[in-house]
């Protein structure tokens, strides 16, 4: 595990992404197993986040805006490269700073994920950089930005307004992940094109074939995943019942045929 700490913290500080910190603060590092085996460098932010307000900007419904994007001839979305390492944050580095055993205190340069007002801070400043006049042809959620148009050229025009608003903030995106100008797109989960929106079938697979939760984290992260396509399944708050019941505080711990039956 501390090899894979020294090559991420050296990664970072070449980036510019952290630098040796002398604050007072001080949050742990985790490092967390991915499905594929390998592992992801965390900072637990907890005590930070315990002490910090929490951003009150709105992110965007997913519902609305999934809404939004039906019926849509030409599709385009574009991903921000590490969308959150281009923020910069020179007043708050200190409270960012971390431990590394063996090498010292580090902070971050920019802003880190963990922060619980990093989502809300992060779609601020897409808001801000792309404006309400490109509505209803551009919408942003997070580090993802959706354009449409029922025309190649509008698309063109649109694309255009898009990265030069981009490229005079200096963000940049991930050409890997950006697809352009297609007719059938997968996005948040969803498969939209011409004929309106429907429930992705790898999606759908995954919650069919959801193991049964034993703890109720384990059903909160099945709800989570469920909760995506609520809106193709009546009464699903009704349904779920059973389940929810579980989550509640001081809930005691019981799955019988009612949990059976809602899972």
């Amino acid at each position: 595990m501390q090899a894979v700490i020294n090559r991420e913290v050296a990664e970072m500080e070449a980036a510019g992404v952290i630098e040796p910190s002398k604050s007072a603060w001080s949050s742990p590092v985790v490092i967390v197993k991915k499905k594929d085996g390998k592992h992801r460098f965390c900072i637990d932010f907890c005590k930070v986040n315990d002490v910090t307000e929490r951003g009150a900007y709105p992110l965007p419904q997913i519902t609305a805006t999934l809404d939004k994007l039906r019926g849509a001839r030409y599709l385009t979305t574009l991903d921000l490269k590490n969308g959150y390492w281009q923020v910069p944050t020179p007043e708050s580095r200190p409270i960012t700073a971390f431990t590394i055993p063996g090498r010292g205190l580090y902070q971050f340069t920019v802003m880190p994920f963990g922060l619980h007002s990093a989502p809300a801070t992060f779609q601020r400043l897409l808001d801000q950089v792309l404006g309400p006049e490109l509505e209803p042809n551009v919408f942003v959620y997070l580090d993802d930005i959706i354009v449409i148009s029922e025309t190649f050229d509008q698309h063109f025009h649109l694309l255009a307004e898009v990265f030069r608003r981009l490229r005079d903030a200096r963000l940049r995106l991930n050409p890997d992940k950006c697809r352009f100008c297609v007719e059938r797109l997968k996005y948040l989960g969803h498969v939209i094109d011409r004929e309106g929106i429907r429930t992705d079938p790898e999606k759908v697979s995954a919650v069919a074939d959801w193991p049964e939760p034993r703890t109720v984290k384990q059903v909160r992260q099945f709800l989570g995943m469920a909760s995506w396509y609520r809106r193709f399944v009546a009464n699903f708050s009704t349904i779920v019942t059973p389940l929810t019941q579980l989550t509640k505080k001081n809930a005691r711990w019981k799955w019988g045929t009612d949990e059976e039956h809602a899972f």
